[in-house]
C-alpha cells in the first residue's frame, strides 16, 4: 500500500481516513488510541495535509458537546446579532493572545440576567464571578463575566471595529441593516435612562456620538464628561427614543427595558420631535 515515504506509520489511505474521523469530531488523544500511536503522529498527519487543528477551547468545546457557531458574527443579518454587536461596542471587549484570542462581556452582577441572554444567544459560555479591585473607582463592587476564545469570531469583531482599546478608535456606527437594534444595545451597555422622568444619556468618544445622533434624527446636545462625552436628549425625545428602541424589542436588558415602558403609551411620534 502507498505512503507518502518511507517514515510514514500509515498508508495514504489510512492518513485521510483518520483525518476524516477528526474532521467528524474525533480528539487527538481519541486517535492516538484507536491507531496505536502518540497523539502527536496524528498532529503531524494533520500538518502534512495541511489541515487546521481545533484550538484549545475549540477542543473543549467540541469534548463537552457545546456548540458555538464560528460565523456568529461575519454577517450582521438578523435584528438580534444587530443588538449583540452594539453590546460589544459598548460593554464588550476583545483581548488578543498568543493562541486563541477571545471576546468577553462584563457586567454589574445585578444584570447577570442579561449575560444569560447573551450565552443562549452564543448557544455556548459559562458565567464567572468576580469583584472590583481596590485600585478601581469602586472597589468591591460584585461583577459577572463571560470571557470565550474563538479566533473566528475575534476576527469578525474587529471587522466590525470592536477592537482593543476601542472606545478611542470606534468612529461612527457601523454599515448593517437593523440599526435601532444596534443602537438599543450600545445603550443597554453605555446607556441610562433616568427613573424619575424621561432623560436619554449616551456615553462615548465624540465622532461616534455625532453619527448616532445624526441617524437618530431628533434634536439633541453633546457634552463633553471628563474623558468622554454624552449624548443628551430632553424629554419629548427621550419619551420617543424609549418607544422607538424597546416597544417591538425581542432582546433587550431587563432593567432598561422596565423603564422605557412607561413611554409605550405615548403619542409623540418622530414628526412631533423634530
Amino acid at each position: 500500500m502507498e505512503k507518502r515515504n518511507r517514515q510514514c506509520k500509515f498508508t495514504i489511505k489510512q492518513e485521510k481516513q483518520i483525518i476524516q474521523q477528526y474532521n467528524d469530531g474525533s480528539s487527538l488523544r481519541q486517535l492516538g488510541s484507536k491507531w496505536g500511536c502518540d497523539p502527536s503522529t496524528i498532529s503531524n498527519i494533520l500538518k502534512a495535509y495541511k489541515v487546521n487543528a481545533r484550538t484549545l477551547s475549540e477542543a473543549r468545546r467540541n469534548t463537552l458537546g457545546y456548540t458555538l457557531d464560528d460565523n456568529l458574527f461575519e454577517h450582521i443579518d438578523t435584528p438580534e446579532k444587530a443588538y449583540w454587536l452594539g453590546v460589544m461596542y459598548s460593554d464588550g471587549y476583545i483581548s488578543k493572545r498568543p493562541y486563541t484570542n477571545k471576546f468577553g462581556l462584563s457586567v454589574s452582577s445585578k444584570d447577570e440576567e442579561w449575560l444569560k441572554k447573551f450565552i443562549t444567544f452564543l448557544g455556548y459560555g459559562t458565567i464567572s464571578q468576580y469583584q472590583t479591585t481596590e485600585s478601581s473607582y469602586r472597589p468591591g463592587l460584585p461583577y459577572s463575566r463571560v470571557l470565550i476564545g474563538n479566533n473566528k469570531i475575534v476576527s469578525d469583531l474587529e471587522k466590525w471595529r470592536v477592537v482593543e482599546r476601542k472606545t478611542k478608535v470606534i468612529s461612527c456606527m457601523p454599515n448593517i441593516s437593523f440599526k435601532d437594534d444596534f443602537v438599543r444595545g450600545y445603550i443597554d451597555g453605555d446607556g441610562s435612562l433616568r427613573k424619575a422622568y424621561p432623560c436619554f444619556q449616551i456615553s462615548g468618544n465624540y465622532a461616534f456620538l455625532q453619527d448616532m445622533a445624526d441617524y437618530l434624527g431628533v434634536p439633541y446636545h453633546i457634552d463633553p464628561d471628563k474623558s468622554i462625552f454624552t449624548l443628551r436628549y430632553n424629554r419629548n425625545e427621550s419619551i420617543y427614543l424609549e418607544k422607538r428602541l424597546y416597544k417591538d424589542a425581542v432582546v433587550y436588558l431587563e432593567r432598561k427595558y422596565n423603564i422605557a415602558k412607561r413611554s409605550f403609551n405615548s403619542p409623540l411620534t418622530l414628526e412631533d420631535v423634530r
